[in-house]
């Protein structure tokens, strides 16, 4: 059986990478729905932009279909997006997908590497997979190399089981995002040359908003936020770069194209 592979953006900020990191995989999906929230699981306001710029990728047909989440404010951000997570799946149930990818908006992936990672995905009849990822601060063109490198990966497509969802925090192979865990049995963590996932995890046109609303703001808030907001926004080429999770870890940046085209 061919591949259909349905794609949930899990979406509050950042909306102004949402369009190339749909483009970066249009080709190579069949369904993408967006499961988005006009108010932060912290209780924020989304951004003026948001409704606009969905509306427009859904005019273009970069978009399938829009769901409005409502967070529980009484719940904690890693309950909010784990439910995001299946709101997204579900709806890739309902269009009869086989295979399944949970994505953010600052997440992109090489569309030839998609094609196959496909492959081999199907070939071997994986169950759930993983992937490594590259780092990026400021602009798409800072990858960040970092002296001792985080031990943390990405999960990727897996396939589609009538019962299947994910779980908070279940058991992995491997380290990854606790709100995007599913069981399975056959696993393959992706070799970087096969596929990565590069990851725009600092280039924001609002820092603040991510780390005010981030499921890791309690690391950022304890490594101060205020301080890293003004950090980076005065940042210039040539100055020390170091993450908000912790400023002690500085990290090398290697200069690279803008490969997904990502306004600078």
């Amino acid at each position: 059986m061919k591949m259909k592979l349905g794609v949930s953006y899990n979406l509050f900020d950042t909306e102004e990478l949402l369009e190339a990191s749909i483009k970066s995989i249009r080709e190579e999906t069949n369904h993408i729905n967006v499961v988005f929230q006009k108010i932060s699981n912290k209780g924020q306001n989304c951004s003026e932009y948001l409704l606009p710029i969905l509306d427009r990728l859904v005019e273009e047909k970069l978009i399938d279909q829009l769901f409005e989440y409502t967070p529980d404010l009484t719940k904690t951000e890693h309950f909010n997006e784990t439910k995001k997570r299946n709101i997204g799946l579900k709806i890739a149930k309902k269009n009869k997908c086989t295979h399944f990818l949970s994505m953010d908006s600052d997440e992109f992936y090489d569309v030839k590497q998609l094609q196959e990672a496909k492959t081999i995905i199907s070939k071997n009849k994986y169950d759930i997979t993983a992937v490594r990822l590259t780092n990026y601060f400021k602009k798409p063109i800072y990858e960040m190399i970092y002296q001792n490198q985080p031990e943390y990966y990405v999960s990727f497509i897996f396939k589609i089981k009538r019962f299947k969802k994910f779980k908070y925090n279940i058991n992995y192979p491997v380290k990854v995002d606790p709100t995007r865990r599913v069981r399975g049995n056959k696993f393959i963590l992706f070799d970087r040359k096969v596929i990565q996932m590069h990851h725009m995890t600092l280039v924001r046109k609002n820092i603040s908003s991510k780390l005010t609303n981030s499921s890791a703001n309690g690391v950022y808030k304890n490594n101060n936020i205020e301080f890293y907001v003004d950090y980076f926004n005065n940042w210039k080429e040539g100055n020390p770069v170091y993450p908000p999770s912790n400023y002690k870890n500085l990290v090398k940046i290697k200069k690279v194209k803008n490969k997904f085209n990502i306004p600078i």
